[in-house]
């Protein structure tokens, strides 16, 4: 089987980001960091792309997890409350077909494209909405069928 990179934390600052490294590859886990320089580069774009993201090999998830959860200095959520260490979320499926082929949306493009137009940055609005590829059945988060 082959090992993919799988985030498994994301920030709002690099310097955390490097700080987070640092540490698992002192435990001699692989780590890299994504979208590092577009984030840095406006702070608008961090939020825009989901902030910078560390990145392990999926089979060092669980000990990452644990080295990160367990370290004082990033572990503390209220000294670095830019930490957001992700969560495995449980699988959604379509109530409709069944389908395991959903696409989550966040954020409502529509209103992103027309204040980039308007304001020259986007605007991003919460949409807290499913849409299933397979059968094009949409639905509302926590809407029970």
């Amino acid at each position: 089987m082959e090992d993919t990179l799988v985030t498994i934390a994301t920030f709002e600052y690099y310097q955390f980001a490097h700080l987070a490294k640092a540490k698992l590859e002192s435990e001699g886990i692989n780590c890299c960091i994504n979208d590092e320089y577009t984030a840095s580069m406006n702070w608008l774009y961090a939020n825009a792309i989901g902030g910078i993201k560390l990145q392990v090999l999926s089979s060092d998830v669980d000990k990452a997890l644990a080295i990160l959860k367990d370290d004082d200095l990033i572990g503390n959520k209220e000294a670095f409350k830019e930490i957001e260490l992700d969560v495995e979320e449980e699988t959604v499926t379509c109530p409709y077909c069944k389908s395991d082929d959903i696409i989550d949306e966040k954020y409502s493009k529509k209103w992103a494209y027309i204040s980039i137009l308007l304001l020259g940055f986007p605007l991003l609005f919460k949409k807290k909405k499913y849409l299933c590829k397979k059968c094009g059945y949409k639905w509302k988060k926590g809407e029970a069928f």
